[in-house]
């Protein structure tokens, strides 16, 4: 994928990735979480934004920010 994408910084942990949105909709804070699953070396993956007052996770809203490819771009390293 030849595409730009965000910087970004992690926790401790390297579980929970941040990085900035910026798009038609200005900028949106979004997170990438790994959570471990039961099976052995298999992990859940999970995008969502962060409430910009409460900075709590929500993993159901849909930004529509129109920076898909970028988000995506941002996202892609993990899986090598």
């Amino acid at each position: 994928m030849n595409v730009p994408f965000y910087s970004f910084q992690t926790d401790i942990t390297h579980a929970i990735y941040l990085f900035e949105s910026i798009g038609v909709k200005g900028f949106i804070q979004k997170a990438i979480v790994f959570e471990a699953t039961e099976i052995d070396n298999s992990y859940n993956l999970s995008l969502c934004d962060i409430h910009p007052i409460s900075g709590k996770m929500n993993f159901s809203v849909i930004s529509a920010n129109g920076d898909t490819q970028k988000v995506l771009a941002t996202i892609y390293p993990f899986y090598r």
